[in-house]
């Protein structure tokens, strides 16, 4: 994968303000063979050249999406300003749950190695899991309290017909599951 010149640049700064070739390889996503080389030869490795693709970082992605969730311009609009295509674009909007996955690990990986236990550290991680399994989990939650809801109401009315009436103390108001009916309700 090719790395953009102002990312290499910023891992030669890295490097120079004591951060080891290994540290940098695994923030910045890049092997250490290259960045040994590109520390080797640094004139070499800064300079732009015509066929070398300009590679998105994920908060580069992320701004871009951004905007896209404004919904103030067109995808056609959003990608000539930041310089892309519309298909690059549309595919990050396709892609969008991946990239955050990528943002979200890389910033908690960064707020790591700086040994960074803050609220934003640990908000970070809970935010990891995405929208699809935190619906998912609510869903399962809900039935499940609908199944134990009925499952009350059904043993309370056992006992009533077993002439053993439930404790007061013990019972709780409206622990009917919300979708029974007035004939569920007495039996019928």
């Amino acid at each position: 994968m090719t790395v953009c010149v102002e990312k290499r640049k910023e891992i030669l700064a890295a490097l120079s303000n004591g951060v080891t070739v290994s540290e940098a390889s695994i923030r910045y996503h890049v092997s250490t063979s290259s960045i040994y080389n590109w520390r080797l030869e640094p004139e070499k490795s800064l300079v732009c050249s015509p066929r070398q693709p300009h590679v998105y970082s994920s908060e580069e992605k992320m701004e871009v999406l951004r905007q896209v969730e404004e919904g103030a311009r067109s995808i056609r609009e959003i990608a000539e300003a930041n310089r892309i295509s519309s298909v690059t674009l549309r595919n990050w909007i396709r892609d969008k749950n991946q990239i955050l996955a990528v943002y979200l690990a890389e910033k908690q990986l960064s707020l790591a190695l700086e040994g960074n236990n803050s609220v934003e550290a640990q908000q970070t991680m809970a935010s990891k899991k995405d929208i699809r399994t935190l619906s998912a989990e609510n869903k399962s939650l809900k039935d499940e309290n609908l199944y134990l809801k009925a499952k009350i109401a059904y043993l309370e009315k056992l006992m009533e017909l077993n002439g053993t009436p439930a404790p007061e103390f013990k019972k709780k108001q409206d622990t009917r599951p919300s979708g029974l009916s007035a004939k569920a309700e007495n039996g019928e």
